[in-house]
């Protein structure tokens, strides 16, 4: 049971999986915010419109935001398990995901094993998605 227990992503994280989630999170604050502020750095000394630069930017802002984020909350509060609805929607991200993974893979000419990894990975954030949809139902909540 106590395999079965450790498998689950609704149940409170360990120890040794918190400090894994403060050092992760924290890198990626760091390096994301550290790119965000070179490629802006870059583009106000660049000559060109620099449109995809500002877009790359604020793509990276927005991760080191993230990231950022969930170092404060896996330091700084008290660890909880995710709530039926907060795996409920990120099924359905993993979801939206991989079904435009799988759209551009197979819209541009792409390797076969990359379509199939793909594929494979839409596959398994629709099943992903039933489980997390039957232990919403389960739990009482619609």
């Amino acid at each position: 049971m106590q395999q079965a227990d450790r498998n689950r992503i609704d149940r409170l994280p360990t120890t040794g999986e918190r400090w894994v989630g403060i050092v992760l999170s924290a890198l990626i604050a760091i390096v994301c915010l550290a790119a965000c502020i070179l490629v802006l750095f870059i583009r106000v000394n660049a000559t060109s419109d620099g449109t995809s630069s500002l877009i790359l930017a604020t793509i990276l802002g927005l991760l080191g935001g993230v990231g950022s984020f969930l170092f404060y909350r896996i330091a700084f509060t008290t660890p909880r398990a995710a709530s039926p609805q907060a795996n409920q929607i990120f099924a359905y991200v993993a979801v939206a995901v991989a079904i435009l993974m799988t759209a551009i893979f197979i819209a541009t000419p792409t390797p076969i094993p990359q379509r199939f990894m793909a594929v494979s990975l839409l596959v398994a954030a629709l099943g992903y998605l039933a489980v997390a949809r039957k232990k919403s139902v389960g739990s009482g909540r619609k």
